[in-house]
């Protein structure tokens, strides 16, 4: 059967995860099922892969995942803040 999961719960939450989080005292952030208005990979960091990406050839994932690593680490903290600055005034 592979990794697939038989009862259909998302990880995040499941009771171990939800525990650990209580443990951890992570406060969790309530929201809306999935919009893609609201997530910030959707808005933010996809479209920013998508251009840095666009007519580009890869010979492999590796080389395609350096690239991918690089765009990432290029974006400043400021723009990740302001993200889900963003994010949180949309929720």
């Amino acid at each position: 059967m592979g990794s697939s999961r038989a009862d259909n719960v998302t990880p995040h939450c499941t009771s171990k995860v939800i525990d650990f989080l209580r443990q951890e005292r992570i406060k969790l952030l309530p929201h809306p099922p999935y919009s893609a208005e609201l997530a910030p990979c959707d808005f933010f960091l996809f479209p920013k892969l998508k251009k840095a990406l666009a007519g580009k050839k890869y010979n492999s994932i590796v080389n395609l995942s350096r690239a991918v690593q690089a765009i990432v680490d290029s974006i400043l903290q400021e723009e990740y803040y302001k993200s889900f600055e963003s994010w949180r005034k949309r929720l």
